[in-house]
Parts: C-alpha cells; sequence; structure tokens
C-alpha cells in the first residue's frame, strides 16, 4: 500500500488527464502529507475546478466543513476566493465581448452563436455600490445602442444621490443576454446584464441587436439566430425584420442576378446587406411568408416558452376550444386519471391546473403519444384533445427531440402551421367561435408561425455545415437556466428566493458565470454533476442524437411541406372542421397579420403590443437637458436634503480627512481633494446652523428608500396547486343523486321547454367546462371549478348525449348527438348527475354505456321528463 501511494506522490499532473476525482484526491492528500499549512500547494486544475464549484453551489458553510477534514485536498476559503476572481468576465460597458471571443477559442467552439434574452423580477430596491461609486437599482435611460447610460448614478454628492431618487424609476426587471455556443454540451455565457423597468421599446431592442452583431462581427463571430420568450417588443421586431406575411414587392431588384456586384443589383433588407434575393424561399415554397438572406439573422421563440402557452390555454377551462363536432379540454384528461391508475398514464395532478403556468415538465408529460391513446380507448368524445395535445407535442418535439431528424421536424414543425391556419380560417367564417374566446392567443400563434419559418430558413443557411444543425440550441432556455440558478445560489440558512439588482450583477451572476463554465468542463475533466447530465438528456442524450451529415435539398422540404398539408387538412376535417374553399385561400396567411411594407418599427401611437411606449414629442421638449445638471432642486429635493442634513447619523469626518491626507501626501496625487470626496463612500452635508458633517452615502440612500416595491408574492405560491380542484377531484360520482356540479361529471339536463303541455327533453352530457353566462370582461377571465344550485347565470359546456329508450324505457346506451356550435347550457336546467359510463372501441365503432345499477337509479329519477 505504502508502494501505491508513493506511485502516486510521483505522478505528473499532467499525465493523469481522465483518472477519476477519487483518484486525484487521493494523489493530493498523499502529496501533502506531512506540509505546514503555509506549504500547501493546489496544483491539479480539475481538483481546482471541483473545489470552486462546492464553494459556489454549496456555499461557505459545507465549503468549511471539507476543508477542515479534508486536509491538504481543499484549498482554504481565502485561497478559493482569490482563485473566484480570475475567473471574472472582462467588459466592455457591462457588454463581455471579448470574454464571448475567448470562451469559444478555448472550447474550439465555432465562430457562430445563438444570442437569446430574457428578463425576470428583482427586489425595486436601491443600493450604493462603492467600487463604481454609483447607485444601482434605478431603470437607466438608455442609449441609441439600446444599452443603459449608467453614468448617470454616479453619485458624487448629496443632491446628486436625491435627484436620482426623484428623477428615475426603480428597476423592476432585469434583462440579460446569453450567448450559446453550436457545440451540445458546452454551457451558455452571459454577455450583458443591466436593470430594466420594462418601458423599452421594439426601437431599443432593434438597436440593441444591432449593436451586438456588428461588435461581434468585428470579432470574426457570427451571431447565427436570436431567440426570445413571446415579448410583444421583440416578437415585433421579428415580425418587421423578416417581414412575415408581406406580400413580394413589385420590384425588377428582387429577381437580379444573384452574382452580380454592381450596386444597382442589389437588394437591400432591414437584416443586413446581400446581394442575394430575399424572395427566393417565398418563391420556393407556395405558403412561405418570410423573406430570408443567408447572411441576417434568423429569429426564434423559445419552443419550451411556446409549450407552456398552448397548455395554459388549454387550461383555461372558462374559455372552450371548439375543434369541428369535438372540444379541447383538461376535462378528458382528469376522466382518464380517475378511471386508470398512474403507473399507465404517467401524468400528475398539477399537469392540468391553472396555477402553475411555467410547469415545462406538464408539457412533456401531457405530449406524449401514450397519452393521447389512452384518452381515445377510455374517454369518449376525446378527438378535440388528442387532437390538440399532438399540437402541442408537433410543435414542441420538433425542435427538442434530439433523435428526430432534419425532414422530421419539418413535417412536425409545418402540419402545425397549416393545422392553425386551416382552424383558424374556420373560425373566422362566422360570428359562432370569435378567435379572441375560442382560439389559442395571437402570441402563441405567430411563435407557431416564426418557428416554423426559422426552421426552414436554418436549414437553408447552414446547408455547408449541417454538423451546426442542432436545434434544440436554438432558443432562450440559457436565459431560464441563468434566473434559477441565480435564485438557487442563496446562503445557507436563508429561504429568501428574490434579490435586488445589486446583488444580482455584482455577486450572483459572477458566481453562476463560474458554475455554468466549470460544470459544463465536467465530461473533460472526468466528474459527474447529475443535474447537469439529466438537462443534457432530457429530450434524448447527446449520443442518441441524430448525426446530420447532410440538410435536405428544397425539394425534399418542399415534398414534406405538401404532405404536411394534406395530413393537417385531413386530421382537421376528420373532426368536422371542413371548409369548401381552395387550399390557396384555406392555408394562406392572415393578411390582416402580416407586416406591412415600409412601415416604421414604431408608431407614434402607442398600441396594444408597446403600452408603455414614450411620448415623442415629450422626448423633445427634455432634449439637451441633462436632468441632473439642474441647479435648482424642487419642493420635494429641498425637503428631502433637509431631513438628510438634520439626521441623527454617524459622523465620518476624521475618516474622510485621512482619505484626503492620504492622496495628498501620496508621491503621485490621483485627484485634487474636492474629487477625492466626490469619489469616496462619503459626503459632506451642511446642516441648517453652518456645520459640515460626513455621512456615508450607503446611510444617504437607505434614508432616501421609501415605500420599496416588494414582491410579496413568493415565487414558490405561484406553484401552490388550488385545493379547490383537488378536493374536487375526490368527489367521485358513486350513485345517481342532485349534488354540486365539477368539470368532468356526466350529468342530466332538461332542454328549455316553452311548452307546458309537453314534457321537456332531458339529454346526458359529460361536462368540460364551466363559465359565467353574462360577465364583465375582468369576471369572464376567472375559472370556474363547480356550481352550487341556485346560480342561474352560469352556463356549462359539455358533449351531449341522448339516452337510448323503447316506450320511456332506457337501455343504457348513450347516443352522441351533434350540435351545431359549442354553446353554453344553463345549470338551472340540471337534473342530476350520474356515475360515469364505460367506454369501448370495437371493430372502428365506439360505444358508451351506463351501468345496469345506474339504469335502474335513473329510471326513476326521469319520470317526469322525455327522453
Amino acid at each position: 500500500m505504502e508502494k501505491k501511494f508513493a506511485s502516486l506522490n510521483q505522478e505528473n499532473p499532467l499525465e493523469v488527464a481522465g483518472q477519476s476525482l477519487l483518484t486525484r484526491m487521493m494523489r493530493q492528500a498523499v502529496k501533502q502529507f506531512g506540509k505546514k499549512p503555509k506549504g500547501l500547494r493546489h496544483d491539479d486544475v480539475v481538483l481546482e475546478h471541483f473545489c470552486i464549484n462546492v464553494w459556489i453551489l454549496g456555499g461557505r458553510r459545507i465549503y468549511e466543513i471539507f476543508h477542515s477534514n479534508f486536509i491538504g485536498i481543499f484549498p482554504s476559503p481565502s485561497t478559493i476566493q482569490d482563485r473566484l476572481r480570475t475567473f471574472d468576465l472582462p467588459s466592455q460597458d457591462g457588454i463581455n465581448f471579448s470574454a464571448v471571443v475567448e470562451y469559444l477559442k478555448t472550447n474550439n467552439a465555432p465562430p457562430i452563436v445563438v444570442l437569446s434574452a430574457d428578463a425576470t423580477g428583482v427586489l425595486g430596491c436601491v443600493d450604493y455600490h462603492e467600487k463604481t461609486n454609483s447607485l444601482v437599482g434605478f431603470s437607466a435611460p438608455l442609449k441609441d445602442n439600446g444599452f443603459p447610460d449608467l453614468d448617470v448614478f454616479i453619485a458624487r454628492t448629496t443632491e446628486d444621490i436625491v435627484k436620482q431618487f426623484n428623477q428615475y424609476d426603480r428597476a423592476s426587471l432585469v434583462m440579460i443576454g446569453m450567448i450559446q455556443p453550436l457545440l451540445d454540451g458546452l454551457s451558455p455565457l452571459r454577455l450583458f446584464s443591466f436593470g430594466t423597468n420594462s418601458k423599452y421599446t421594439s426601437i431599443d431592442v432593434n438597436n440593441r441587436l444591432n449593436f451586438v452583431a456588428l461588435k461581434l462581427k468585428a470579432f470574426g463571430i457570427e451571431v447565427a439566430a436570436y431567440s426570445a420568450d413571446g415579448d410583444s417588443r421583440e416578437m415585433k421586431v421579428m415580425r418587421n425584420r423578416i417581414r412575415l406575411g408581406a406580400s413580394i414587392p413589385p420590384s425588377p431588384q428582387a429577381s437580379s442576378d444573384v452574382h452580380s456586384s454592381h450596386p444597382s443589383h442589389s437588394t437591400e433588407h432591414p437584416t443586413g446587406l446581400s446581394i442575394s434575393d430575399p424572395h427566393s424561399l417565398r418563391r420556393s415554397f407556395p405558403f412561405f411568408v418570410c423573406d430570408f438572406l443567408p447572411s441576417c439573422i434568423i429569429f426564434f421563440q423559445d419552443v419550451t416558452h411556446l409549450g407552456a402557452k398552448l397548455r395554459t390555454r388549454l387550461n383555461k377551462t372558462q374559455k372552450s376550444i371548439p375543434l369541428g363536432n369535438f372540444i379541447a379540454t383538461t376535462a378528458h384528461i382528469v376522466a382518464l386519471q380517475e378511471i386508470i391508475g398512474k403507473d399507465r398514464h404517467g401524468l400528475r395532478v398539477g399537469d392540468v391546473l391553472l396555477e402553475d403556468k411555467m410547469n415545462y415538465d406538464a408539457v412533456r408529460r401531457l405530449s406524449k403519444p401514450h397519452v393521447r391513446e389512452l384518452l381515445s380507448q377510455y374517454v369518449p368524445k376525446s378527438e378535440g384533445t388528442c387532437f390538440y395535445l399532438e399540437l402541442m407535442d408537433n410543435s414542441t418535439s420538433s425542435y427538442l427531440d434530439k433523435k428526430l431528424s432534419p425532414l422530421d421536424r419539418v413535417y412536425r414543425m409545418w402540419k402545425s402551421v397549416f393545422e392553425l391556419r386551416y382552424w383558424r380560417y374556420w373560425m373566422s367564417c362566422d360570428n359562432v367561435y370569435p378567435l379572441g374566446n375560442h382560439f389559442i392567443t395571437l402570441n402563441a400563434y405567430l411563435c407557431v408561425e416564426i418557428n416554423a419559418h426559422a426552421l426552414v430558413m436554418l436549414i437553408t443557411k447552414l446547408r455547408d455545415t449541417p454538423q451546426l444543425f442542432k436545434p434544440w440550441l436554438f432558443s432562450s432556455q440559457p436565459c431560464e437556466s441563468y434566473f434559477k440558478a441565480c435564485r438557487s445560489f442563496t446562503p445557507v440558512g436563508s429561504t429568501q428566493l428574490n434579490f435586488t439588482l445589486l446583488d444580482f450583477i455584482y455577486s450572483r451572476c459572477k458566481k453562476v458565470d463560474v458554475a455554468l463554465r466549470l460544470t459544463a468542463l465536467g465530461h473533460s475533466d472526468n466528474i459527474v454533476y447529475p443535474r447537469h447530465v439529466k438537462n443534457l438528456e432530457r429530450y434524448g442524450g447527446s449520443e442518441e442524437s441524430f448525426v446530420c451529415n447532410i440538410l435536405p435539398s428544397t425539394d425534399e422540404i418542399r415534398v414534406t411541406m405538401d404532405r404536411a398539408r394534406i395530413d393537417a387538412k385531413a386530421a382537421l376535417m376528420k373532426l368536422g372542421v371542413d371548409v369548401a374553399d381552395p387550399d390557396d385561400r384555406v392555408f394562406a396567411f392572415d393578411s390582416r397579420l402580416a407586416a406591412k411594407l415600409n412601415e416604421p418599427l414604431e408608431n407614434p401611437a402607442p398600441k396594444e403590443d408597446d403600452v408603455n411606449e414614450f411620448d415623442e414629442c415629450e422626448e423633445l421638449e427634455d432634449e439637451g437637458n441633462d436632468p441632473l445638471d439642474r441647479n435648482v432642486l424642487d419642493e420635494y429635493e429641498q425637503s428631502l436634503l433637509n431631513v438628510i442634513s438634520e439626521g441623527q447619523l454617524n459622523d465620518y469626518s476624521s475618516l474622510l480627512e485621512k482619505c484626503v491626507l492620504r492622496n495628498e501626501n501620496s508621491p503621485r496625487p490621483h485627484n485634487d481633494p474636492e474629487n477625492v470626496i466626490h469619489n469616496s463612500a462619503f459626503v459632506v452635508v451642511t446642516r441648517s446652523n453652518g456645520s459640515q458633517v460626513a455621512f456615508k452615502k450607503r446611510t444617504v440612500v437607505w434614508m432616501c428608500e421609501n415605500g420599496v416595491k416588494k414582491q410579496s408574492n413568493d415565487r414558490s405560491k405561484r406553484v401552490t396547486q388550488g385545493h379547490n380542484f383537488l378536493l374536487a377531484k375526490k368527489l367521485i360520482v358513486r350513485v345517481v343523486e342532485k349534488r354540486k356540479i365539477r368539470i368532468g361529471d356526466w350529468c342530466l339536463f332538461a332542454c328549455e321547454n316553452n311548452s307546458k303541455k309537453k314534457k321537456s327533453r332531458v339529454m346526458v352530457g359529460h361536462v368540460l367546462s364551466l363559465s359565467l353566462i353574462n360577465a364583465s370582461k375582468k369576471d369572464s377571465t376567472k375559472p370556474i371549478y363547480d356550481w352550487k344550485e341556485g346560480d342561474k347565470n352560469v352556463g356549462v359546456i359539455c358533449d351531449w348525449f341522448i339516452l337510448d329508450n323503447k316506450k320511456q324505457r332506457i337501455s343504457g346506451l348513450l347516443i352522441e348527438q351533434a350540435m351545431f356550435s359549442h354553446g353554453l347550457h344553463p345549470c338551472e336546467y340540471y337534473v342530476c348527475s350520474v356515475p360515469s359510463p364505460t367506454f369501448s372501441v370495437s371493430q372502428n365503432k365506439s360505444e358508451v354505456r351506463l351501468s345496469n345499477e345506474t339504469v335502474v337509479s335513473l329510471q326513476e329519477s326521469i319520470k317526469s321528463y322525455s327522453v
């Protein structure tokens, strides 16, 4: 054993590449044995990476335990902090351009990246940052490049601090931009981060994107794609730059020779300059409605967010989703959960709850093909729900499933587009189903359109480099992962999930940046980080992913899109969504949603997608006047200064004097005394009696903080499940009885009868949705999960059945009843509830039948009605 340890001690660190972490720790322990604490040397880079990650992920407390018990293996906390500082990203005005260059070069990644941007909430709290001598927590005005002007927050005097509190809004969000290299398994890198109040416009988004793309291009890096999560301003930029739905302009330049270099033969495009024809893909594919140039940025909407939006729409039971003779509803999924066990369907109760809108894993579970098979087998009239779940699956798996071939992705994505266009056209033929109430949201629909076009553009762009075709990397999930990591890096023992802007930018960001980079090195360092591996293999591991050596041709894509269109039409016609108009009208992009040619990016008047847009007239009025350069204080600022000057605070005049003297006595004084005071952490305040005192700037900021907006809704509350719905699930109908109606129940309802002589007809309804009959716009969005007898303003949407009978004697067989439209039936006509019937399918025929016990009990309950 001693010889084995001796051999470990003599090994060269460069010769142990690929060895396990345990072997490295043993070798380090043997090497350090017998040395004094100050003589310990830690030269194993891989082990150092692991120790830094333990410090970041576990916190100081757990690291101190390891350092004290694994002597010689874990460096001291002070050493780790010094090593951590070496990972700080170099930045230019807060943007890490040079870090991106170094990151790609170090990891041998191709010089082509995906840029994504997103924002998350922060505590609206302002803090003083001593290192930059500025206030952090305000939303800074944006420069022409779309990035904030942070110089306005320099805190030189008390007046500067007071004016900033009076002039600027607190930042309620933090915006970050992430760079994702096109190398599977390589972690993304943060490019920028800044606070905002969400009052920026789509002009700012466009300017920021152009600035980043041009800067990276100067470093030899191409921004191949830009991804967002459906923000209205990001969406507006994308629609305008690709001219989604716009017609081809009647210009002879559009069909000019693409190889000509003469300026008169070139075509200028909003996203860049090229001599290529931006309308070539429009001419190649009949229903393709976007401009494209290989040299320009391709725009994507995050597929994971898209799946969450589609699931949220399905969970909004107060607004039905009609599909011909059927309805897509979560009531069918609830019924499936009651009929068979979780071991077969694999769903969870929270998957159909509206409260947790960000449950991405629920989308994955609901979209699995076996769920649709079980619905078809056990739940009657669930064809509409199966269609909707398949739509969710195709829209997300076309990007996320790593095992799919490029043509399979094109088929799934474009089948979704054609289904939505056909379905939308069917709804628009009359006013029975208004789009705003019964279709998916416009935002989600446009996300599907943009992603379908982007997929074809991506294949065309990367045809010469097929190995870079990795659609699962073209998303804004790097931003979401970054936010999740920032919230998890909370000190041990703390339950705080939220953070201030100062905490995010100057503390948590640095930790996350290092943790992401070191975790990504786990594979090469032979260190396993289970959660990192699990995330990589969520939609198919890298080893199982489809290896793309060649991308399909234009003809192959055209054939695939035609097949998707034919299959989409057949699927909808099977549901009863049938339109007699020709395909070129039915599958055409709605011209009302098209980007207008030569339309400015911003309209003078604010519209729905730019609610917080600034007023250009007011902007011009203050042009050239820096609010911090005003010599006159307003009444509020003066009163606040008076309060600060008379405050009973600690006087730090002696410390400030030492700071000034230290500068004067130095061989090369850096600043005059006034600048030394202004750049220090103190401010000089004159009291009403003429005396001067020195306060800490941090204390002055604390006094100015008043009415700070706190995020009262803790992020953990948004995933709290609704108890009323969960408890109602347990109230399964066992016998024929009158009781509270809930979604998923089978009930008997009387039909409206204007004749007093005839008995009212009774029908069986499978309750799919409850909604107010007459409601305000605000109340119409509130979900209703059950109905108590006596409320006449609640209606029900059902799958309707007729009781099969002979001379008023029912047999138990339920016959499907087709309806012209899926409207609300008043709950006041409720008769009783019955146990769920059985559903069977044989030889392409389905049968819904009540049990014999139910038939016997029901016969007495319907004596006064007609069947």
